[in-house]
């Protein structure tokens, strides 16, 4: 993973049972791929540490059973309460509802600069594509896929891409037809 951007999954908010299982609350609308998971990242004063996946399934729609593999009892389990989660962004699909809560967010490529802002995603295609204008210019469309799209920052409201020239070079051409 790439540890200097994981996803904020959620928090453990319960204990479950007495064998170290412990419960997650999903803050997010992600769908997550539960047969990838292998670990999570917990944060623990301040540092995000791997925990290994021994189970994980979903229990109610916004909360995940997990039993980590070293974490075995009541006690070990006590001292996960209230930490933060977060999940290798490999792990999960943004979902179509979720993904709406970009729209307006402003798209800053690394190497070619701010691209504009996406006025709309199209969901209906079996690659989601994000529709990115600036000015007057014509609309510009990426995949919203974690290859092109490197980290969503909903606070400042701002997508890092790191979008290839001839990708941009054909929506620009496409524009002249």
């Amino acid at each position: 993973m790439n540890n200097n951007n994981p996803y904020f999954l959620g928090k453990v908010y319960k204990l479950h049972g007495y064998k170290g299982k412990v419960n997650i609350f999903n803050e997010t609308d992600v769908i997550l791929e539960f047969s990838n998971i292998k670990y999570l990242f917990i944060d623990i004063n301040s540092e995000l540490i791997p925990y290994y996946v021994d189970t994980i399934s979903l229990q109610k729609k916004s909360v995940i059973l997990v039993k980590f593999e070293d974490v075995n009892s009541e006690n070990e389990a006590k001292k996960l309460l209230h930490c933060k989660i977060y999940i290798d962004r490999s792990n999960f699909k943004i979902n179509s509802q979720s993904s709406k809560k970009i729209l307006g967010y402003t798209v800053e490529d690394k190497k070619h600069g701010i691209l504009g802002k996406v006025i709309e995603i199209d969901t209906q295609t079996p690659q989601s594509l994000l529709y990115i204008k600036k000015n007057n210019d014509y609309p510009i469309c990426i995949p919203l896929h974690e290859h092109f799209i490197k980290k969503i920052n909903d606070e400042d409201k701002i997508i890092t891409s790191l979008i290839p020239i001839e990708l941009l070079e054909i929506n620009k051409n496409s524009q002249k037809i």
